[in-house]
């Protein structure tokens, strides 16, 4: 079905630790992919690579990939008028993260009760008119994911990237034991809008069609739970950056801790409120230690990045990408990291000298 890698002019600087094949035709790539469907694998397939890329160059059709890191949108150049131009020229493309969102709903007299024990939000004291960005932990104090919560007729529902909302599900269904609670999927659309006059941090404002939430973080940003389906979601990542205030995707799902992320600044994790899920690490980082590994902005010089991806200085690893749109990303990166030249698997940055925000502990 398809031939064996070729050796091809800057292919190992082009495409790191990618791998790149050759069909013989595209009527290759369809029979693989009607094959894949067929079999239930084509998920897999994607699931396996960030970036699937297949086109006709020089009178071959080339596909490249490495492991995929969250939901993207690859914008292409326009093709090289010599077919023999180098690989990097060929595979110089824009990867911009593009993530969507899913609501889960709480149902039951316990889901209050029930939600404070599990998230390193205060949620016990969470209002009608609040809205929180809370952290669900491992045992080891890292991050499973980083839901927004708030109130919708009533019931608790939490706001979070759509490649985690089963994973949390079902780990959540895990600790019902006799609680009264049902967890359950909405059709609800949740999105980020821009025309509008902001809610105040950490409040919620309704209108006849939305709930507007207002996000934390250093720029104000509102998201809008309707039923009605989100429009195109192009600014998540641009305004997530700005703001210093990530959001986890199954990408970078077990990489932090919440101190990494700013949360304990940004009202995400209560010291003083009882046990949760990885509490012990995330109080003694808090009270007894020093934080190593900080959030910070990186400007992107070259080629590009996405969520979850290792950054490298010295080929030696000292962080993740946190968010990345074209021109810049938020990485959680050691301090002996800061104001560096770093590298990541398609991509070249510069990490800024100082981090976002502050906390205590050691990473």
């Amino acid at each position: 079905l398809f031939t064996p890698p070729i050796p091809v002019a800057g292919r190992r600087e082009a495409l790191g630790a990618t791998k790149l094949l050759r069909f013989r035709s595209g009527r290759d790539v369809l029979v693989l992919g009607r094959i894949l469907d067929r079999l239930g694998l084509m998920s897999r397939v994607l699931a396996l690579f960030r970036n699937l890329v297949w086109r006709n160059h020089g009178g071959r059709l080339y596909f490249s990939g490495s492991r995929r890191r969250g939901s993207t949108i690859i914008q292409f150049p326009d093709p090289p008028e010599n077919p023999q131009q180098s690989s990097r020229s060929l595979l110089n493309m824009t990867t911009l993260a593009m993530p969507t969102f899913a609501v889960l709903r709480f149902d039951g007299a316990d889901a209050q009760d029930f939600l404070n024990r599990q998230l390193t939000a205060d949620i016990a004291n969470l209002g009608e008119s609040d809205c929180v960005q809370a952290g669900f932990c491992m045992p080891d104090g890292r991050l499973i994911a980083t839901p927004i919560f708030c109130w919708i007729d009533g019931q608790l529902h939490a706001v979070l990237p759509d490649d985690l909302v089963r994973k949390v599900q079902q780990r959540l269904q895990l600790f019902v034991m006799r609680d009264d609670l049902q967890i359950s999927m909405t059709s609800l659309a949740a999105s980020l809008v821009t025309d509008v006059k902001h809610p105040a941090a950490g409040s919620v404002e309704r209108t006849p069609e939305a709930t507007m939430l207002g996000l934390q973080g250093d720029a104000p940003r509102t998201l809008s739970i309707s039923a009605s389906e989100p429009g195109p979601e192009t600014h998540w990542p641009t305004t997530a950056i700005a703001s210093g205030a990530p959001q986890v995707y199954a990408a970078t799902s077990g990489l932090f801790l919440p101190q990494s992320l700013r949360m304990d600044t940004l009202g995400g994790v209560n010291f003083r409120k009882g046990c949760y899920p990885g509490q012990e690490v995330v109080a003694r980082l808090h009270y007894r230690g020093q934080l190593k590994r900080v959030l910070v902005r990186a400007d992107i010089k070259s080629g590009s990045c996405s969520p979850g991806d290792a950054v490298l200085l010295d080929e030696k690893a000292v962080g993740h990408v946190a968010e990345a749109s074209a021109q810049a990303a938020l990485v959680v990166a050691h301090l002996s990291a800061l104001g560096q030249p770093v590298e990541c698997a398609s991509g070249a940055l510069t990490l800024a000298a100082q981090p976002l925000g502050s906390g205590t502990g050691q990473a």
